[in-house]
């Protein structure tokens, strides 16, 4: 007789799970729209876990994530922490199961912090602030209906939590046994970032550096003044790390940082 641990190690093939840096697992979840996968990282430290990002709050996804943890961790596996890189359903979504009944604690920027309400909770708020923000810059009113709505639907995949600490960018945090600089890289979201492995010279992205596109950048109520400069500014401040590896949230790891910068 197969035992629950024996079906839960067959599952990794199908989890698309794989260590990409020792002691590091990347972890592919299914989402809705980009390429359909959104990648993120479990840290090891024996049965110790830290989490980089945490796909949306679906079943599929949050039963691909336990399965992962109780693969890389073993049994009596323990979720310490979650890093979020931003606020989007992709890398947020799930937050609310992973630390209310994980009991991992949050980390984010802090410019994300006071996102959330508005976005997730009090969306109807958001959505007014919207569509007078389109309509003063001049979007037809059917279009700017479509645009005003359309982050409606992705409420139902977010659950929300609350935040542990409070990030600023420049921090030096242990993920598993991994020390990485928080790298703060606004423009994509106001508190985006990216952790930096110095020693191995591993660049874990979020959505600022994608190997095959560019993540939208939009000028919103909750956006920075100006987001393209910002983006801009944070794509050269990556390149000048010269990481060896990126690990981005969408696609495959590459290593041609400078390149996709230029």
């Amino acid at each position: 007789m197969i035992s629950a641990w024996e079906k839960i190690t067959e599952r990794v093939v199908e989890l698309e799970l794989a260590e990409v840096v020792e002691g590091v697992y990347e972890l592919q979840l299914p989402i809705p729209f980009e390429n359909g996968r959104v990648n993120v990282f479990i840290f090891r430290d024996g049965r110790e876990l830290d989490l980089l990002d945490c796909g949306m709050n679906s079943r599929e996804s949050l039963d691909r994530l336990r399965a992962a943890f109780a693969h890389v961790g073993g049994e009596g596996w323990r979720l310490r922490r979650l890093l979020v890189t931003h606020i989007h359903p992709d890398h947020y979504g799930a937050a609310g199961v992973i630390c209310g009944e994980l009991g991992a604690e949050l980390y984010m920027h802090r410019l994300e912090v006071p996102m959330v309400n508005p976005r997730y909770l009090e969306l109807e708020q958001l959505v007014a602030e919207v569509g007078r923000h389109l309509q003063t810059n001049g979007v037809p009113e059917e279009e700017a209906e479509i645009q005003r709505d359309a982050s409606r639907a992705m409420r139902d995949f977010v659950l929300p939590a609350a935040v542990t600490v409070q990030l600023d960018g420049a921090e030096m945090l242990t993920m598993g046994r991994t020390g990485v600089r928080v790298e703060w890289t606004p423009g994509h979201s106001p508190g985006h970032v990216c952790l930096f492995d110095r020693e191995r010279g591993v660049l874990y992205a979020g959505d600022q550096l994608l190997p095959d596109i560019s993540p939208n950048v939009g000028l919103h109520p909750q956006s920075t003044p100006n987001p393209l400069d910002d983006f801009v500014a944070s794509l050269h401040r990556l390149a000048a790390l010269d990481p060896a590896l990126v690990l981005p949230a969408h696609g495959r790891p590459y290593r041609e940082a400078a390149e996709r910068v230029t």
